[in-house]
């Protein structure tokens, strides 16, 4: 019954450090900085992606 016991208290020990170490990987000091580059690349791509049709556009009537 005893070993049982300590079994059980040795695997709740096991248990209860690997949450820790879950919880301390979620932890991550730098997700706004990575938030922010992300944020940043979609706006850049999307005011590209906006002026190409423009400039085509201007080409096209410069051309014809």
């Amino acid at each position: 019954m005893a070993k049982n016991v300590e079994r059980l208290q040795a695997r709740e020990a096991k248990e209860l450090i690997r949450r820790e170490k879950q919880l301390d990987a979620r932890s991550n000091k730098f997700y706004l900085i990575y938030l922010f580059m992300i944020l940043s690349l979609i706006y850049i791509t999307d005011e590209i992606a906006s002026t190409i049709s423009i400039q085509f556009q201007a080409n096209i009537v410069t051309e014809f």
